[in-house]
């Protein structure tokens, strides 16, 4: 309907994207390797947009970084967007 289109015109963004990627670590996340099996939990640090290290899971994962991210409960799927072009 007309009110719903523009409703939707007007709604924020569900994502924020930032101009610059600060570096993030991602907690207590699985990961979808390229097999399709999925594995983890791991910590994963992003640096620059990408992906710098991943590794198991610690109470301290010795990166010092200004944004964390609790992944649990989620599955990382690296790569995927590059499928569809």
């Amino acid at each position: 309907s007309p009110l719903l289109l523009a409703a939707l015109a007007y709604a924020s963004p569900l994502v924020e994207v930032e101009a610059e990627a600060r570096p993030t670590l991602i907690t207590n996340v699985h990961i979808l390797n390229e097999d399709g099996v999925v594995q983890g939990p791991f910590d994963v640090y992003l640096e620059g947009g990408r992906i710098e290290e991943i590794r198991e899971v610690t109470d301290d994962p010795e990166v010092h970084t200004e944004r964390v991210v609790n992944g649990s409960g989620a599955t990382l799927l690296p790569g995927l967007v590059d499928a569809h072009v």
